[in-house]
């Protein structure tokens, strides 16, 4: 397809299976669907979000809202975004520190993503004001643009926890625009919990970590990975203060280094600045890796406790962190 922009006229060659009960659908909505800011103990149910640019619900502040055996469709951007984002820095260029290319930080803004993987590297201790207890339920969430779920909450520095939950949702396809960094699901804050999902049938990363006391248990995550190296199906980095994470009783498998060469994949990655992260036990590993199951890029002090795993190259990689 192609655009005029100034005519307002948009070309289309159809793929061959199109015909008569074919849909095409256009959106022009750059805005999230729903917003909830400040709200408390609103229920959305078996509803569908579907043909936006833009997300479908954003969240900040607030408690216990739910979001429940809804699908999240065919979006620009995210499902959900629980917290605050950084508006976009200038053509996507940065120093690689968490500044804008001119060496100064992102403004916070509300109801976008922006530059948020970028800022969040520096300004490490940031409360994104995601509110607490809130719960995204037994969706599915598919055919995205820049990731799943941007999962917030908690105050790293009083180390309150946010208590926010991503529960018994399927999560695939999610990176159509943007496929490093942005996750199915993305976590940050502190206390949150990541619980019996499927993450699967994606170009990058399953989760993207950063923060303190997490809970991710009973998810089922493979084929991930798809289209990267150097990265891990659960990664986080260049935080030593993110600690205290849990991470017990995945299942993962079917996490290939399909590039075959560059540093290949890992189920779990520790990466730059000598992160000490996270206690892993009871998780089940088969066919998880390409040069290691969990991979230390310095750092350590994370126990790796009754762990069983199949098929799988070395269970532990480590690299010395300068």
């Amino acid at each position: 397809y192609c655009v005029d922009r100034a005519s307002g006229l948009l070309l289309f060659i159809p793929p061959e299976d199109f015909d008569a009960s074919s849909v095409l659908q256009l959106s022009m909505m750059e805005e999230v669907m729903v917003a909830m800011e400040g709200c408390a103990h609103i229920r959305f149910e078996n509803l569908i979000f579907e043909n936006a640019r833009g997300s479908a619900v954003y969240i900040e502040e607030g408690e216990s809202n739910t979001l429940a055996g809804c699908t999240f469709r065919n979006l620009g951007i995210l499902a959900v975004q629980m917290g605050q984002g950084i508006e976009p820095f200038p053509y996507g260029k940065h120093d690689a520190c968490g500044n804008k290319a001119d060496g100064k930080p992102g403004v916070p803004a509300s109801r976008i993503m922006g530059s948020w993987h970028e800022h969040i590297y520096r300004f490490t201790a940031w409360n994104r004001k995601a509110g607490r207890n809130h719960h995204v339920l037994s969706c599915d969430i598919h055919h995205t643009g820049a990731g799943g779920i941007m999962l917030g909450g908690g105050d790293r520095k009083t180390l309150t926890p946010g208590n926010n939950t991503v529960e018994n949702c399927d999560i695939y396809q999610v990176n159509r625009l943007e496929r490093t960094y942005k996750a199915p699901v993305n976590v940050d804050g502190v206390g949150n919990r990541i619980v019996n999902n499927r993450i699967h049938d994606t170009e990058g990363m399953g989760i993207y970590l950063h923060g303190n006391d997490h809970l991710i248990e009973f998810n089922r995550i493979y084929n991930v990975l798809m289209d990267m190296s150097d990265q891990g199906a659960i990664y986080m980095g260049r935080d030593p203060s993110e600690s205290g994470t849990m991470i017990r009783h995945n299942f993962l498998y079917d996490i290939v280094n399909r590039h075959k060469g560059g540093h290949g994949v890992q189920a779990i990655f520790f990466d730059d600045m000598c992160t000490f992260g996270a206690t892993i036990t009871g998780n089940v590993f088969v066919r998880a890796g390409s040069t290691g199951v969990v991979k230390f890029h310095g750092g350590g002090d994370s126990p790796i406790i009754n762990n069983i795993m199949v098929d799988c190259p070395r269970g532990l990689q480590k690299a010395n962190c300068s």
